[in-house]
């Protein structure tokens, strides 16, 4: 009941404050019990994907390097590896370990099967895609029970 009337209150304070305020009392509600949550899975979640966004992104110009030989690719991945670690820092400070590295190494995992598929035009069984579910459901398990 207290969620229906917080939220009651937000609904009018939108409809008559400036922008400034609007989102002083936003954050306001979502500092509150639940809303702090909320706002802390996000953040999470921001964070593992920008973890696995710059791991692919490493191990795809540490490919080029490998294939190519360009000197270019190998500084880039130098540079941007600390990125991507400092990155899976931040998600292991805000979610225990073992569900972090869990979290990031099951989407990179998914990432990579999904761009054989529609990159590459690989072929999946239907067991295949069964396992790539799993492996969904197996991610918002860990995400959702996974903070600290």
């Amino acid at each position: 009941m207290n969620e229906i009337a917080n939220a009651a209150v937000l609904r009018a304070a939108l409809t008559d404050a400036p922008p400034l305020a609007l989102i002083a009392r936003a954050k306001e509600w979502l500092d509150r019990g639940r809303g702090a949550n909320v706002m802390a899975t996000l953040i999470v979640w921001g964070l593992t994907i920008c973890s696995v966004g710059f791991f692919i992104l490493c191990d795809s110009l540490s490919a080029n390097w490998a294939k190519h030989s360009s000197v270019t690719s190998l500084f880039a991945v130098i540079v941007l590896s600390p990125v991507a670690y400092i990155f899976f820092g931040l998600v292991s400070s805000r979610a225990n370990l073992a569900v972090g590295g869990a979290m990031v190494n099951l989407i990179l995992v998914l990432a990579a099967v999904l761009v054989g598929f529609f990159y590459f035009k690989e072929k999946l069984s239907m067991l295949q895609w069964t396992g790539i579910g799993f492996g969904l459901i197996a991610i918002l398990i860990l995400g959702l029970s996974g903070q600290k």
